[in-house]
């Protein structure tokens, strides 16, 4: 059983948002998400829909502390529903252009640490390979 302080966090971080991120993206402050995390306050009942959604969780997960970590995420892994999920986001016209593209440039810098990290290790595999093999 988690606190509500605690679900914001872990969530945000899966989601590879900084709280400056999220706070705009859910139209508050970023002050306003720091304490959400220091579990100095939760956010109204307007907020808590946004929140949830763009953390990919049902409000109950975040709002009762006694939801079952691994039965309440709806976060998906199948590539198909996650292009559909970034379709609506950019869809949605609650979101500016600037925050549509804030988002934009943070799921592709995703994919580029992804990217190097995944040709950093194929260099180190191969570095490690006996030099008959690589001729």
């Amino acid at each position: 059983m988690k606190a509500f302080k605690d679900k914001v966090r872990e969530c945000r971080t899966k989601a590879g948002l900084t709280q400056k991120q999220l706070a705009e993206l859910i139209g508050v402050s970023h002050r306003t998400i720091t304490s959400y995390e220091q579990g100095e306050r939760k956010p109204y009942p307007a907020q808590q829909g946004k929140l949830a959604n763009i953390l990919g969780v049902p409000i109950e997960y975040l709002t009762d502390d006694e939801a079952a970590d691994n039965s309440a995420h709806r976060i998906t892994s199948d590539p198909e529903d996650m292009l559909r999920l970034n379709q609506a986001f950019f869809a949605d016209d609650q979101f500016s252009a600037d925050v549509k593209e804030e988002y934009f440039q943070a799921l592709t810098a995703a994919y580029h640490k992804y990217r190097r990290a995944t040709l950093d290790q194929q260099r180190q595999n191969r570095n490690e390979l006996p030099q008959y093999l690589l001729d």
